[in-house]
């Protein structure tokens, strides 16, 4: 059975980064393969050389986040969360059908269970 990972990057830090990009291009490959092998780290930090040792300078950060993981055949991701909102992007039309009656299902056990919260989304 695979398992899949699901890894947060800012692109504003990406978008911000000054120093050299082939470096960049290592270590944030190394950092996402660090957050799949220690999920329980909450991040990698990735610094910019130019950054001096009290983390003053120039230079950027980008933060690595290892947010969840599945196991199991299929995977993909539908939707995910920003802030107060929730983002579903580029679904197809079966695809948007599967997600309501899914979202059906979890309030109708939500509700079977005596679960109050069911009413209230």
């Amino acid at each position: 059975m695979a398992v899949y990972h699901l890894i947060s990057i800012n692109e504003d830090q990406l978008r911000d980064w000054r120093g050299d990009h082939d470096e960049l291009l290592r270590n944030v490959g190394s950092a996402v393969v660090l957050a799949c092998l220690d999920p329980t780290s909450q991040s990698v930090i990735i610094r910019d050389a130019t950054l001096d040792s009290t983390g003053e300078g120039d230079g950027a950060s980008i933060s690595v986040s290892h947010i969840d993981q599945h196991e199991g055949g299929n995977f993909a991701v539908w939707a995910w969360a920003a802030g107060d909102s929730v983002c579903v992007a580029g679904l197809a039309d079966e695809e948007l059908e599967t997600l309501g009656k899914l979202v059906e299902a979890v309030r109708r056990s939500r509700a079977g269970a005596g679960n109050e919260a069911a009413d209230h989304p």
